[in-house]
């Protein structure tokens, strides 16, 4: 029930903000989604009567799925390995449907295509309830892990760390953001060992990957490899 009742409610608030950052492009897109964010994160560090405030929400349990019996540590890593490669191979599919190429069409040159007729905010918007979607799903699964959820998931780091993330591994390869998560999280778990100012090296390097390789490990290495 926790998890179809997250990835809904992933699905229905990206319906609603999605509509309304979609409305602008670039910077104030940014903007509007970070803004979002904090503004959930607010109410739920204030609202203790529903959300536990700072103290979070405790009480998160889990049970048997289809019975398999999850409880155990790993048994639920290879459930969440389950869930993980499943959803791999549906945006897999999608992207390489007609909605997939284009989305990509769009991402390449969006002028153009509006210009081929294409209506953009609607294929623009469908990606974004696509997204909330798997993030609500992603959000179930951690709670699950943890038996508990705090306010910070909805602070804006978690999106920053999601960004730099994609920026790492490549934005435009379809594997580029799984390999940015590895070497993100391997970078600070071990940097974080050495200094507990682990954010300021990761954030020189994501300053590196923006200046030098734009498009990532992936990018760089696909570059190389086509000359």
């Amino acid at each position: 029930v926790v998890r179809a009742s997250g990835a809904l409610g992933g699905a229905i608030t990206a319906a609603g903000i999605g509509y309304v950052c979609i409305q602008r492009l670039g910077i104030y897109f940014i903007m509007l989604t970070i803004a979002f964010g904090q503004m959930f994160y607010f109410i739920a560090s204030q609202w203790n009567s529903l959300t536990g405030g700072l103290d979070g929400l405790t009480g998160f349990k889990r049970t048997d799925f289809l019975g398999l019996d999850i409880r155990p540590e790993d048994h639920f890593y290879y459930f969440v390995l389950a869930f993980f490669v499943l959803t791999l191979l549906l945006v897999r599919g999608l992207m390489n449907s007609s909605v997939g190429k284009t989305l990509v069409a769009i991402r390449e040159n969006l002028n153009r295509a509006e210009f081929l007729g294409i209506d953009v905010k609607k294929y623009q918007h469908f990606a974004f309830v696509v997204s909330g979607t798997f993030a609500g799903l992603a959000g179930c699964l951690y709670v699950l892990l943890l038996n508990f959820a705090f306010p910070e998931l909805l602070y804006w780091k978690t999106s920053g760390d999601a960004v730099l993330m994609s920026v790492i591994g490549g934005m435009h390869a379809f594997f580029g953001p799984l390999l940015g998560a590895g070497i993100f999280v391997f970078l600070r778990d071990m940097i974080s060992t050495l200094t507990r100012h682990w954010a300021l090296p990761l954030g020189a390097i994501f300053v590196t990957f923006v200046l030098f390789f734009q498009k990532g490990i992936l990018g760089f290495f696909e570059r190389g490899k086509n000359g």
